[in-house]
């Protein structure tokens, strides 16, 4: 007999017409295990506004989207206050799902993880799988990341299994290295099939794909790649997402020879067919990265990863093997990594190559068999 299974997250939700719409890459992942469960109940924040491009309905019919009241926080006193106070509501109505239920799985960093994660130190009946998925050796996180980091790495229990990006010395055996997954075998199948054609030698093709926030870094490649020394070596390049960087980026488009291609939101499909499958070079200068799908899904298509060497990312990443590392994300470090490295590499075809290779780690047929063999074989008591 399957197990019902009720999800805890902030996972953005939106109401529209025909339903709740929940975050579409984060939806794509839980789907693929749906038929491991009987039921699976997902209790996440209502957001305010109109349906984001980036959500959809939920697929499978035994999933089913439960929303509760918003209660994000912000940098002001007072929205922090507003959090604090709706902690115990929270709490309670986390608590009459779990009850429901007889597997629990929160999605860390955040606050309704938070609140379940401290309840699974109590309950012993049911199987518990924490996720983590930010970057987990990060030092300067916020004090709420370390204090569920911390609680973590104390949950010692058989009932509980944790799955966090990468592997990383001192942790007690609940905790399980697994790759976000964001690739279907038989796609992987179908692009082995088709020869890559992009040449190497030429002018790069170089891509962003992601939010367009200071700390995701797209304004510092754009600066990076159009210095004196890199720039006559780029034909183009190409910025899918949107975000608070996108207006600067507009006038740092008008102000230069090399095309810069403003895509704004793409769907996943054309992202692949219009992004990835044209361009030669995905770079990802992050500040802070569990494991980004899109190194993933860029590796896929052939088009390899170059990305700041954080979180477990250089634990699948070898530099000028399989993709490239940035030491730090700074437009230096950028700059360094493009002269010293990428336009000196004397065969970044077979790095497109390998990193094709890497991608199959991320497929959700591994996803799926490993959540079943490794987290739902645990006996609660």
């Amino acid at each position: 007999m399957k197990r019902s299974m009720v999800i805890v997250s902030d996972t953005p939700i939106y109401k529209s017409d025909t339903g709740f719409h929940i975050f579409e890459p984060t939806l794509r992942e839980i789907e693929e295990v749906s038929d491991l469960f009987s039921t699976v109940t997902w209790v996440s924040y209502l957001r305010s506004g109109i349906v984001n491009k980036n959500t959809r309905l939920p697929n499978p019919e035994n999933i089913r989207i439960k929303p509760i009241t918003d209660r994000r926080g912000g940098r002001s006193l007072f929205k922090k206050l507003k959090v604090l106070l709706s902690v115990p509501s929270q709490a309670i109505k986390f608590y009459k799902e779990i009850q429901r239920v007889d597997v629990v799985h929160t999605r860390a960093p955040s606050v309704p993880a938070l609140l379940v994660i401290i309840y699974s130190f109590f309950d012993r009946s049911r199987i518990y799988w924490h996720k983590y998925a930010g970057n987990w050796s990060e030092i300067d996180s916020p004090l709420a990341f370390k204090l569920q980091k911390w609680l973590l790495s104390k949950l010692d229990k058989p009932n509980i299994r944790i799955t966090i990006n990468g592997v990383w010395p001192g942790l007690h055996h609940g905790f399980i290295s697994m790759e976000n997954p964001c690739l279907n075998q038989k796609y992987l199948q179908e692009l082995a099939q088709h020869e890559n054609t992009r040449s190497y030698t030429g002018k790069l093709k170089i891509c962003f794909v992601g939010a367009l926030d200071p700390f995701k870094g797209a304004m510092r490649l754009v600066t990076a790649l159009l210095s004196e020394t890199i720039a006559p070596h780029i034909d183009s390049i190409w910025i899918v997402g949107d975000g608070a960087e996108m207006e600067p980026l507009m006038k740092m488009k008008e102000q230069t020879s090399v095309p810069i291609h403003l895509c704004g939101y793409l769907s996943r499909q054309e992202i692949y067919e219009t992004i990835y499958a044209n361009c030669h070079i995905l770079v990802l200068p992050s500040e802070t990265e569990g494991f980004p799908k899109v190194v993933a899904e860029a590796a896929s298509h052939g088009c390899i990863p170059v990305v700041t060497a954080i979180s477990a990312i250089d634990q699948y990443i070898t530099s000028g093997v399989n993709g490239f590392l940035i030491e730090n994300p700074s437009v230096e470090a950028i700059q360094r990594i493009f002269i010293n490295e990428i336009l000196k590499h004397q065969n970044l075809q077979q790095v497109s190559q390998q990193a094709f290779a890497l991608a199959h780690l991320f497929t959700y047929e591994r996803f799926k068999i490993r959540i079943a063999q490794e987290v739902l074989t645990v006996l609660p008591a």
